[in-house]
């Protein structure tokens, strides 16, 4: 069985970032010039979306991230996502083997990880429509690295099984630590 807490983490993580992209889908993301909230919600429903994919499937290669359907609204893609994933991780035993880009190759890795990604998003979505919480949940937890993104940095330092975390932009700084 999956972590409660890191289970209860994604959902209120998620359901916050739904409320916040739904105040004003096409504002902009300031972390992310070229991105709305929309935007953000789709990014974040393509993240969900594989890895209900790899807790379904539990593919030993790389697979590809879903995309917005076609004509699909992208708040809606994204709370359906949400949902298929709480559902998947709560089905899913953090053991099986499937691919994931860390050494860690299961499922538990995916768990992890949608903490560290939720919450993010739902700190860059709050972000935007001015709701300043520094710390999200997963500042508290164990999880993993996240690509750099353009108007901010990001510094992570691995120290025995250890993360340092630090997001810098323009609107403030989130720092935390993560432990494996």
């Amino acid at each position: 069985m999956l972590s409660a807490e890191n289970l209860a983490s994604i959902e209120s993580e998620g359901r916050r970032l739904a409320l916040a992209v739904r105040q004003d889908p096409g504002r902009p993301v300031p972390q992310y010039p070229d991105w709305t909230l929309a935007d953000l919600a789709s990014h974040t429903a393509s993240i969900h979306g594989r890895t209900v994919l790899v807790c379904r499937e539990r593919p030993m290669e790389r697979i590809s991230a879903p995309r917005l359907p076609e004509g699909m609204d992208p708040i809606d893609w994204y709370e359906e996502t949400l949902e298929e994933l709480l559902l998947e991780l709560r089905r899913a035993d953090p053991a099986t083997t499937v691919w994931s880009f860390g050494p860690d190759r299961s499922i538990g890795f995916w768990e992890r990880r949608m903490v560290v990604e939720t919450g993010v998003h739902r700190w860059d979505g709050e972000q935007a429509v001015a709701r300043n919480e520094h710390s999200p949940t997963w500042s508290r937890r164990r999880g993993s690295t996240s690509s750099p993104a353009r108007g901010c940095l990001i510094s992570a330092t691995w120290r025995r099984w250890k993360w340092r975390l630090s997001i810098l932009t323009e609107h403030g700084c989130m720092d935390g630590e993560m432990r494996w």
